[in-house]
């Protein structure tokens, strides 16, 4: 799951050449063969790209053949997303199946081009839902476009997996049979509205607590809000013991196993879109009452000169929009060129990256959500 953590990896600058592919994907149907002939056409085009650099025909075939031999994985195409980011450097290759769908674009420069990404980690970008029923434990990761399935590893998947019984909520019970509860004594029942008598509580408490050790672990320190997806005892007794920073109060009540996919996307993004949106909104209003000062700019060179420095707190981005050129770091300014040449970066991009490297807040937004109409790009300085 993508993090700032490994944006600031990705963002490392260390020799070589780096080569980043991006391309809308298909999650089913006929239109999943189109894939990987898209992925074809865009090593294509990465391979004249490093050829117009000087890059000689065998560390081409060196830096690609990664990317190449995904060409006829069929289980690698089985279970795509909406978007894919294919990142290629020193033979090495690194694919992130994204929730969202992007640009088809191919970028060969000395980094990664990560501003496709970003979404994923801005405000409107990223949550998380946890279902937890009578079946399984589930966890999703969402964005206001798209929601998938995390895998949960060893994380326990069921009541009798930790405390030696099944958790029957259909019935509202317990079943008894030979099945012994924790410390041999017999299973619970529950009351005729759905909650838990009292001596049932320890039981599903410890079971509760045993998940979110796995989740916490697995999720780690990800500051990304997460929707409860339970009938509402259930919620608030696992509220009560999360050590997860961001639990919604809010909650998708009922057995989640009976909600289809879709449904339960639609109904957590509506739990979170709120504060997403006031988080978004209070920063760009936060910018337009700075724009009299030196705080606040929307000039290209100088946010980019900003961003190399540390100097940038909040950074706004248009996504979809690019400008091509070079940084040099040594003045603090910048080569921009009207058209893309071999090596251009996307000078959105550079800021961005050095943003997030120094711990600002970044949005990568659609046009028309930026603080300013008709500016792509608009920052507020620390000092």
């Amino acid at each position: 799951m993508l993090s700032s953590s490994t944006i600031k990896r990705l963002a490392d600058d260390g020799p070589g050449l780096r080569v980043s592919l991006y391309l809308p994907t298909h999650r089913a149907g006929s239109e999943t063969a189109q894939d990987p002939i898209r992925l074809k056409n865009l090593l294509t085009r990465a391979a004249a790209e490093l050829e117009e650099v000087g890059a000689r025909s065998t560390e081409i075939d060196a830096m690609l053949k990664p990317a190449r031999a995904l060409l006829d994985d069929v289980e690698f195409w089985a279970h795509q997303a909406d978007g894919l980011a294919v990142l290629l450097a020193g033979g090495d290759l690194e694919a992130l199946r994204l929730p969202l769908t992007v640009d088809e674009l191919a970028v060969v420069a000395d980094r990664f081009h990560l501003k496709p990404l970003l979404p994923l980690l801005s405000g409107d970008g990223r949550f998380h839902v946890l279902a937890l029923s009578q079946n399984q434990v589930r966890l999703f990761e969402g964005s206001r476009e798209a929601i998938r399935e995390v895998d949960l590893r060893d994380i326990p998947q069921s009541l009798r997996d930790v405390v030696g019984y099944d958790w029957d909520e259909s019935s509202l019970q317990f079943h008894t049979g030979t099945s012994r509860g924790m410390g041999g004594r017999p299973a619970a029942m529950f009351h005729g509205d759905g909650s838990p008598k009292d001596e049932a509580k320890p039981e599903i408490a410890a079971f509760l607590r045993v998940v979110d050790d796995g989740i916490t672990h697995l999720l780690g320190p990800v500051d990304v809000p997460v929707v409860l997806a339970a009938v509402e005892y259930v919620a608030s007794i696992y509220r009560q013991i999360t050590k997860l920073p961001r639990v919604m109060a809010e909650v998708v009540e009922g057995s989640p196993d009976r909600v289809p996919l879709t449904e339960l996307h639609a109904r957590a993004w509506g739990i979170v879109a709120p504060g997403f949106s006031a988080e978004r909104d209070a920063a760009a209003e936060r910018f337009r009452s700075l724009t009299s000062t030196d705080l606040a700019t929307t000039d290209l060179a100088s946010t980019v000169a900003r961003a190399m420095e540390g100097r940038i707190d909040t950074l706004f981005i248009a996504v979809g929009v690019r400008a091509w050129g070079r940084p040099r770091t040594a003045h603090r300014d910048l080569e921009i060129h009207p058209e893309r040449q071999p090596g251009d970066r996307d000078l959105f991009d550079v800021a961005a990256v050095h943003a997030l490297l120094t711990d600002a807040r970044v949005y990568a937004v659609s046009p028309e959500l930026m603080p300013v109409a008709d500016e792509a790009i608009a920052a507020i300085l620390r000092y």
